[in-house]
């Protein structure tokens, strides 16, 4: 059987190092921003947990250790909370944590029947941009790192994922369908 495991490499390709070797998916790794610790998704061979480990291996942490699923984790910028998503309500919710240790403060920022997966924190930490389907397809959507003023960004009738912030903040890439093909935009 084969495992999900996060490695990190030279920007160059060469160097590449697994940081694990367990028999658990993990997956979705995101850097702290002084560059010392990943957090990422594990299975743990059961429901998905927030994780973090120093960027040498060592110290693997639960941030996050209950019977619900909660993946694609986003640190903050100025590394004091994550964002990832929780299905703890019944269906996947944005939720911010503050960081970095299991127990720590959680806020749920969307509240809605839908699913909203992939929160994504603005360069300067005050926005976050998620997909949600709460208009009956996934679509982009930003809001205010408070979870207030929910904005639809795309507004189309095709499929819209995956928002990363430009270094500048004035910018959103996105993966669509709208082509007839998944493209980004």
């Amino acid at each position: 059987e084969h495992y999900y495991d996060i490695h990190v490499m030279s920007a160059d390709g060469s160097n590449a190092v697994s940081l694990m070797d367990d028999p658990s998916n993990e997956g979705n790794p995101d850097w702290s921003p002084d560059g010392t610790r990943l957090v990422y998704n594990s299975d743990n061979g059961g429901d998905a947990e927030i994780m973090g480990i120093n960027a040498n291996g060592s110290s693997v942490t639960f941030l996050t250790y209950n019977s619900t699923w909660e993946s694609e984790p986003s640190w903050s910028p100025d590394g004091t909370k994550l964002a990832y998503w929780s299905d703890a309500d019944g269906d996947a919710e944005i939720v911010v944590q503050d960081c970095c240790s299991l127990g720590s403060a959680t806020v749920t920022l969307t509240s809605n029947s839908a699913d909203d997966y992939g929160p994504a924190w603005s360069p300067d930490g005050t926005k976050i941009a998620f997909e949600s389907w709460r208009d009956g397809i996934s679509q982009i959507y930003v809001m205010n790192a408070d979870g207030s003023n929910q904005v639809n960004l795309t507004n189309t009738l095709t499929e819209e994922h995956g928002p990363a912030w430009s270094p500048d903040g004035t910018k959103i890439a996105f993966y669509s369908y709208r082509d007839g093909n998944f493209e980004i935009y």
